[in-house]
């Protein structure tokens, strides 16, 4: 019995020019990582435990291999969520309006390359993982932060 395959351009016209050629198998697919019992969680108030071997505890994303990956993870959280403190406090009323693309979103993030606080902004492209805030609210942040008045 014959297969056909299917080659590329690409890799017809390297066989018809007598190139040389590695043919490699596929690759295996992966199957995501699930907790089995053993590895480490964050808790929505930033503890770090060990997770129990229960059917679905993954579902929440915040099951990890190894506890110094759930100790990264819990101080993001909390970092994320001292910003949206913030942000409530000192500008409770604002809301990223995402149908407005004249509306500047601001958000703050680090820079390594200075060690210092910065603020930018989008005006659409939403982020699953930044806190947008109004242009004053950031640029205060920002001094704040960088004088270490405030720490994430």
């Amino acid at each position: 019995m014959s297969k056909t395959i299917t080659l590329t351009d690409e890799q017809h016209a390297a066989l018809q020019a007598g190139k040389a050629i590695t043919i490699e198998p596929p690759k295996p697919k992966t199957v995501p990582w699930e907790p089995k019992g053993g590895e480490w969680y964050t808790l929505s108030n930033g503890n770090v435990k060990s997770a129990p071997s229960l059917p679905g505890f993954n579902q929440f994303g915040n099951t990890f291999e190894t506890k110094e990956q759930a100790e990264a993870e819990a101080k993001a959280m909390r970092a994320r969520n001292r910003l949206a403190a913030y942000v409530r406090e000192f500008a409770p009323d604002w809301e990223a309006d995402w149908i407005d693309y004249g509306q500047k979103k601001w958000f703050v993030c680090f820079n390594p390359s200075d060690s210092n606080w910065e603020s930018s902004y989008i005006k659409w492209n939403k982020s699953a993982c930044e806190v947008y805030m109004p242009e004053d609210v950031a640029n205060t942040l920002i001094q704040k932060l960088n004088s270490g008045e405030v720490a994430l």
